[in-house]
């Protein structure tokens, strides 16, 4: 019997055009530096205008990477015993039960919107997927299906996101 969990596809459109936002307002600021006399801006305009230009870019390079390794889609096979990792970006994985080390219950810190939860899977080739309720609508059937393949439950671990992003290189 299979099972999918869906993509969140708020998270997704959402990442998205926030993408598109900061951009369209990274390059209103670059613009006006380079032709200051035509936007009114001028090169003097404060340092409130180069933190604009720094954290820009870190906005837009997360939401890219959260778009390139936050799974939107997983598909459970009880009679394969796999796991099929669907991506935006990426190729789908699958990843058998016994590439599966052991999982642990993850708590998503944030300053705004409370809160989210997920599983991180630790695979045998020190890999991580994490399944969350920030890129899935349901992570709780594949910590389920885990739990129910045997697989051991390594405790809870609050997470990290460069950690994380680091581990998939």
């Amino acid at each position: 019997m299979t099972k999918e969990i869906a993509a969140k596809s708020f998270a997704v459109f959402g990442n998205i055009l926030a993408i598109a936002v900061f951009t369209i307002v990274l390059l209103y600021f670059l613009y006006g530096i380079l032709h200051p006399h035509i936007s009114g801006m001028s090169k003097n305009s404060g340092p409130m205008l180069y933190l604009f230009l720094v954290l820009l870019p870190v906005g837009i390079c997360s939401y890219i990477l959260q778009l390139i390794y936050f799974p939107t889609g997983v598909i459970m096979d009880d009679e394969l015993k796999q796991l099929t990792v669907k991506y935006l970006f990426k190729p789908q994985t699958v990843i058998n039960i016994k590439e599966i080390a052991s999982y642990k219950e993850i708590t998503i810190r944030r300053s705004r919107g409370g809160n989210r939860y997920g599983v991180l899977i630790y695979l045998t080739n020190n890999k991580q997927v994490l399944f969350s309720d920030l890129s899935l609508d349901d992570y709780f059937p594949a910590e389920q299906f885990l739990y129910d393949s045997g697989i051991e439950n390594a405790g809870d671990e609050s997470f990290s996101f460069m950690l994380y992003y680091f581990n998939q290189w």
